[in-house]
């Protein structure tokens, strides 16, 4: 798992717990809230690339294609589809909120050279693994 901040951290535990009460799945592994915090982890990476390659933060073909996914796999692991659907709704909401809060913090994007990986080639299949 990458390093954050222990601020960053806290936040995001919190959501994690916040969003992991939300959706509660019946027979969820016990890692969710971890697997959570990590894939939101990713976040600042997705937003450097986005704002490099000057796409939005929202991307709804993907956004689509990953909630179809999601739900085929959880469905074959007996979860209902409505509450795989609910659950990454939620991730992903949870995802542009720390996108925006990126972006506000950097109005004027990176500052100074940044190393920023590729957002196709290893940010996403990275956040696939996760699921």
């Amino acid at each position: 798992m990458k390093s954050v901040s222990p601020s960053r951290t806290w936040w995001l535990l919190g959501l994690a717990v916040l969003l992991a009460s939300c959706t509660l799945l019946p027979d969820a592994p016990r890692s969710l809230p971890e697997l959570m915090v990590e894939r939101l982890n990713w976040m600042d990476e997705v937003v450097m690339a986005k704002s490099i390659q000057k796409l939005p933060i929202t991307d709804p073909v993907r956004e689509a294609e990953l909630l179809r996914t999601m739900t085929q796999r959880g469905v074959e692991a007996g979860l209902k589809a409505e509450n795989v659907r609910r659950f990454f709704t939620g991730q992903m909401l949870a995802a542009k909120v720390v996108q925006e809060e990126w972006l506000r913090q950097h109005p004027h994007g990176l500052t100074s050279y940044v190393r920023v990986p590729s957002l196709t080639q290893t940010v996403r299949p990275a956040l696939d693994e996760i699921g």
